[in-house]
């Protein structure tokens, strides 16, 4: 069962591999790719290993997590705006400095915490997923003369490139570790030392074979065409994209059904849509599913789309996609976008198809494509399968974390 550490405590006590120290501001139970790859990270890593996160929205949910889990955490209150914090931020924004005022309220909460977890060689390096503690973490990182890792995913760089002092906080790391060709690159744009970036592999749990039948039965896809989207309900998502290119279809795929699970803010707006589009009886939407439903979804699904858009003004871009490997290791092609980092996850015309954002009409195509021929989709599932059973295992990514200075470990096959 898992605990919730002392900052008393240290966690590198006794024998066998040295600790590891995440340090993130959202955290599993909310959901997220970073939230899923630090949570799976965490338990697949051998040793011990110390997560540092915001407290979530529920602390009864927080608690009910953090017990089950085989790591420790550490939750600490970085949500909370107390009025001096208020102060501090409207102070900074007066003075032209408003990008600082959250890095300092965050050394105000986070500096203190870590610097004691820190103390007595607990840790031989901090891993922050950037940017929300990477201020606090660079400072502790320095007093204790240990290597400062960032872990760079997609929307940071946006962020980046409009503040002078998110640069220098990205360049200042020992170590920066992305997943995508795409988050390379920007790290070499925005002045990385070369060889001071690399693309590390995550792990993604192999999938033992499913009753398809029984599972299409219990969902009530039986007989259908099924296209699956997995996601946050948000604009940038591209939810209403695959709608409309879904409506093109109907006269060719008549027993299309398209699932679509997930929540947020885009939902009513997403299915106002379909409403409009299609026929209730040709698509479903379910809200939050469980990582169990998740996987059945998965299983019982033909095709997994998600094309996300870039969106500059409010800092949205996708960075790599960890759905597309959970969809390939059920062995289920995917379509994406060529945005971001997806063209690393979804290798086209080998495991999937990308298709430029926002173009309705080559989304249309690729989804017949794919929906009328069984043997290419059926050939995209195996290479994808193969590909996330070959390349993304766990062994390979704390290889990566634990020799911070060695040769960059990039899957085979990216663009």
């Amino acid at each position: 069962m898992g605990r919730i550490v002392r900052e008393s405590e240290n966690p590198s006590s006794g024998q066998g591999p040295a600790p590891i120290l995440f340090t993130l501001y959202d955290f599993a139970p909310s959901v997220g790719g970073v939230q899923t790859m630090f949570r799976e990270a965490a338990r697949g890593i051998s040793g011990p290993v110390t997560v540092v996160c915001a407290e979530g929205e529920s602390a009864d949910a927080d608690r009910g997590f953090d017990e089950a889990e085989p790591y420790a955490v550490h939750r600490l209150p970085l949500r909370r705006r107390t009025l001096l914090d208020r102060i501090i931020q409207k102070l900074l924004i007066l003075i032209g400095a408003s990008f600082a005022g959250f890095h300092v309220v965050m050394l105000k909460r986070a500096f203190f915490p870590l610097l004691r977890m820190t103390r007595h060689g607990a840790f031989p390096a901090i891993h922050c997923a950037y940017h929300f503690l990477a201020a606090p973490a660079l400072a502790v990182a320095r007093i204790r003369g240990i290597p400062l890792v960032l872990f760079v995913h997609g929307n940071e760089f946006l962020k980046m490139k409009q503040s002078r002092f998110e640069r220098w906080l990205l360049r200042r790391a020992k170590r920066v570790f992305v997943l995508s060709d795409f988050a390379l690159e920007q790290c070499a744009l925005l002045g990385v030392r070369p060889g001071r970036a690399r693309r590390i592999p995550i792990g993604i749990p192999a999938q033992a074979p499913r009753n398809r039948a029984a599972l299409r039965d219990k969902w009530g896809a039986s007989g259908r065409r099924v296209v699956l989207t997995l996601c946050r309900m948000e604009e940038r998502k591209g939810v209403d994209f695959v709608l409309r290119a879904l409506a093109e279809l109907r006269s060719r795929v008549p027993d299309l059904l398209y699932l679509v699970a997930g929540d947020g803010s885009s939902r009513p707006e997403f299915e106002r849509l379909a409403t409009e589009l299609l026929p209730a009886e040709s698509v479903r939407f379910f809200g939050r599913v469980t990582d169990e439903e998740k996987d059945e979804l998965f299983a019982l699904c033909d095709l997994f789309v998600l094309v996300p858009r870039v969106i500059p003004d409010q800092h949205e871009i996708e960075g790599f996609g960890i759905v597309y490997l959970e969809a390939a290791s059920h062995g289920i092609p995917s379509i994406g976008t060529w945005s971001g980092g997806v063209p690393s996850a979804v290798l086209h015309e080998k495991t999937g198809l990308l298709v430029p954002p926002d173009d309705q009409t080559a989304l249309a195509g690729a989804l017949s494509m794919l929906l009328t021929e069984d043997d290419l989709r059926e050939a995209m599932g195996r290479r994808a399968r193969d590909r996330v059973r070959r390349e993304f295992r766990w062994e390979r990514f704390e290889e990566a974390i634990r020799q911070p200075g060695g040769r960059s470990v990039n899957p085979a096959g990216g663009r």
